[in-house]
């Protein structure tokens, strides 16, 4: 199919699909439908030492036309034990936190992230399932012999790269996975700030204990809108009272 090469989204997936495949991952593998470019399938491996370990999940991402300023929509479409099928979910890097989303990132940094979440409670959040442990295992042998009915792709027949030194997770990702490990994911799709994570380490966006005040400190608002009650000492009384009555003694004798 033929696109407008001078289009600034189409522009950037063009790149970013030509650098996947330049820098094939060994943890998922990526690449939009023939018919829409904004349309893509993508296929991860369950992060290891989780219950999702030796799994292979199969889902869509959709990029709006505004992407990459805006951020993509995910789903997935195998059975996998921690996000509903079919069902858009709600991360930090999806299109239900554009707030938090960065041009800079990209589909390579979003599937990532994704896998990252896998192991993390879903907490009632939309599009996320709490399911038993031995439940979430056996899905994740049973996902080979799943099937796309859309891009036709089996599971288990795919080959992902194998492991190296030059495409293991670089530094770039993992600071882009140190911005959103404190973002799960919210149950309420208005509220837009970020959870703090209970990791000790903090990142600098979520470490605001410099602008806490202490717990006896009034609050600088309130003290700006009080009133000064304080009287006079008893000296500018007398003052205030000689002057007043001079001003008068010489209005009267004119």
């Amino acid at each position: 199919m033929q696109y407008n090469a001078n289009n600034p989204a189409i522009k950037r997936i063009l790149k970013e699909l030509k650098d996947m495949e330049r820098r094939p991952s060994p943890f998922y593998v990526a690449r939009p439908s023939d018919e829409n470019l904004f349309d893509w399938h993508f296929t991860i491996l369950g992060p290891t030492e989780t219950d999702f370990e030796g799994g292979r999940y199969h889902g869509r991402i959709i990029l709006p036309a505004e992407y990459p300023f805006k951020p993509p929509s995910i789903m997935l479409l195998n059975p996998n034990g921690r996000f509903q099928l079919h069902t858009k979910i709600c991360l930090s890097i999806t299109g239900y936190h554009p707030e938090f989303w960065q041009p800079a990132w990209s589909v390579a940094t979003v599937l990532t992230a994704l896998i990252s979440f896998f192991p993390t409670p879903a907490e009632g959040a939309i599009g996320g399932l709490d399911t038993p442990s031995a439940t979430r295992k056996a899905l994740a042998q049973k996902s080979h012999e799943w099937t796309c009915s859309t891009c036709s792709e089996t599971l288990g027949e795919i080959v992902f790269t194998e492991k190296t030194d030059e495409n293991k997770i670089t530094e770039a990702d993992q600071e882009f996975l140190s911005l959103v490990a404190f973002r799960p994911e919210s149950k309420k799709t208005e509220d837009s700030t970020p959870t703090p994570s209970t990791s000790t380490t903090k990142s600098p966006i979520e470490d605001n204990t410099a602008l806490e005040l202490p717990k006896d400190s009034p609050a600088p608002v309130a003290v700006a809108l009080q009133p000064v009650s304080r009287r006079p000492s008893p000296i500018i009384d007398l003052f205030i009272f000689l002057s007043l009555g001079g001003i008068a003694i010489l209005l009267y004798t004119k």
